[in-house]
């Protein structure tokens, strides 16, 4: 019997039995990796079968010790090469020893299969763009924290007086023209006054004419509200002149909508999160790193940078002259498709948030309605309790029939991986809580306007929250590690990054088929190759760096 079949004892082989981390080396790479950590190499063996697992070498018994991996090859049948793990060595005789091994499958047959579009669980995104990759990864995101705060200018602590009139007395003011102010009629009449002493000046003059009934109300309105009326021609302050003891009309009729009060500049997101600097752009998303609006009074909004147009969040504050005067603020290009958005023309309405209603005063004339007016504005509107679904509207209180279902972001977002080679780093990191993240809620009663303009808190903070350094340092070496979370039906991506790529498919996916027109991999071993992929694997791309997660995985530009 012939005795040509090759045989290369290696050492310092790095990949694993697991097949946790394996090798894109073509067949003569994987022959040249073996040669050059070789302990020694001979060609004078007889035929070797690979599935016999077992291998005796005519060398000593402390060579072979010091080898982990082996090649053979049957050069009088094939050219194939065949690569193996070695599981023990044992002794045989002074120059002989037992190799017992285990056929690298992966290794063996990477050349001879190629990849067919299947379920992708997990994989390294090959555009890696802020906003390309939103899937919630379930991982544990900790308590976020402000990292700054940014407040919209609605100058709201600087306010006029709004006194409003069923009428005014002859020479109290131009009624002429209708009351539609802002675009929405009104049976009222408005006199604005810059101060409190004009307004007290108006009343002493209205009573003493007998008229003192025909207040109505009183409130305030931001300045910048009056200012925009003034500046486009719609308001003319009220103002007392002791000489003629006349009083000039205020606000006079307008078709107008609401005025434009500020648009903000770009809101970027910040720098760091939390002073750390994530190595992956899907710790950019809202999921990590969320801008949070507040109207200070229990209401706030969360808005995600990658839902506004370039990442820059960009608002516009709008305004109408109304009892306790109507401030919004509105995002500008959110949620909107590139191709659809103007720029600064569509403002997403539906996802604005109020600014706090203003104080309603009150002064002498009708108590009853006195206290009624100054509390209405300022009464708590309707509050939606998820745990008992009643319905709350003032002081009544309606029990619903049936109860709300109260939902979370986290929990079972990360099902897909519990059997994945993930499993293990994932369960420690899955997030056991509901996220801070949320759409628009209430926290708080419309009821503390008043507090909070006393506290010169009339504006809108918009703060820049993310999570702390220490879970967005162990989520960015998850993602590192393990790529994002997929679930898509495509090509697996197994050469896209220069050092590495993570593969996981789905449990019963196969991840392809053997080539045509040449060796056709054996049904065993296919199947093998298809249980690593859906245990997910690390695809090395050069033998040296396995196991260095510190370099730069950078996208191959094709």
């Amino acid at each position: 019997m012939a005795r040509n079949s090759r045989v290369i004892l290696s050492k310092g082989i790095r990949m694993d039995k697991n097949y946790q981390n394996c090798l894109t080396y073509s067949e003569q790479q994987m022959v040249s990796l073996c040669t050059n950590n070789r302990v020694v190499e001979s060609n004078d063996y007889s035929f070797i079968r690979e599935e016999k697992n077992v291998l005796i070498v005519q060398q000593p018994y402390g060579v072979c010790l010091q080898a982990n991996y082996l090649a053979f090859q049957n050069t009088d049948y094939s050219n194939k090469w065949f690569f193996a793990f070695i599981d023990r060595v044992e002794y045989n005789s002074p120059n002989s020893t037992k190799i017992y091994y285990t056929i690298d499958e992966f290794s063996t047959w990477w050349s001879y299969w190629e990849p067919h579009e299947c379920f992708i669980v997990r994989e390294h995104t090959m555009d890696d763009t802020i906003g390309a990759n939103t899937i919630p990864e379930g991982l544990d995101t900790g308590d976020y924290v402000a990292n700054g705060v940014q407040a919209l200018n609605i100058d709201g602590n600087i306010t006029y007086v709004c006194c409003a009139c069923t009428e005014l007395p002859t020479g109290f003011g131009n009624l002429s023209g209708g009351t539609v102010y802002n675009g929405v009629f009104s049976g009222l009449y408005y006199q604005v006054f810059r101060t409190p002493q004009d307004a007290r000046n108006f009343l002493k003059a209205i009573d003493s004419a007998g008229k003192a009934d025909a207040v109505y109300n009183i409130f305030l309105i931001p300045k910048n509200i009056a200012d925009a009326a003034s500046s486009s021609g719609t308001l003319v302050f009220s103002q007392y002149t002791a000489e003629s003891q006349t009083w000039y009309s205020a606000l006079l009729p307008s078709s107008d909508y609401a005025h434009t009060l500020y648009t903000t500049p770009a809101i970027t997101h910040p720098n760091t999160l939390n002073g750390y600097v994530p190595k992956n752009n899907k710790l950019w998303i809202g999921d990590y790193n969320y801008l949070l609006v507040s109207n200070n009074v229990g209401q706030d909004y969360t808005y995600k940078y990658e839902d506004f147009i370039n990442n820059e969040a960009r608002f516009k504050v709008v305004g109408a002259i109304s009892n306790g005067a109507s401030i919004k603020v509105v995002p500008m290009n959110y949620k909107l498709l590139e191709d659809v958005a103007g720029e600064e023309s569509l403002y997403s309405y539906c996802y604005g948030i109020t600014a706090p209603k203003y104080p309603t005063c009150a002064w002498t004339t009708d108590p009853y309605t006195n206290w009624l007016t100054q509390n209405s504005i300022n009464i708590a509107g309707v509050r939606i309790d998820a745990q008992s679904a009643s319905i709350i509207a003032g002081g009544l209180s309606m029990v619903g029939g049936a109860a709300l279902a109260a939902t979370g972001i986290g929990g079972t977002a990360g099902v897909g991986l519990l059997a994945s080679g993930a499993a293990g780093m994932f369960n420690s990191m899955q997030s056991n809580y509901q996220r801070d993240i949320q759409p628009l809620q209430s926290r708080g009663s419309a009821s503390t306007g008043d507090v909070t303009y006393s506290a010169s808190q009339m504006y809108i903070p918009c703060y820049a929250m993310t999570i702390k350094a220490e879970y967005a340092r162990a989520i960015d070496d998850f993602l590192t590690r393990f790529g994002y979370k997929t679930n898509r039906l495509k090509l697996p991506n197994q050469l896209g990054r220069s050092i590495f790529n993570y593969v996981e498919i789905g449990k019963s996916e196969i991840i392809g088929y053997s080539k045509t027109n040449t060796l056709s991999v054996p049904a065993e071993s296919m199947e093998i190759i298809n249980s690593i992929y859906r245990s997910g694997v690390t695809l090395w791309h050069n033998h040296a760096n396995i196991g260095n997660y510190s370099l730069n995985n950078t996208i191959v530009q094709e």
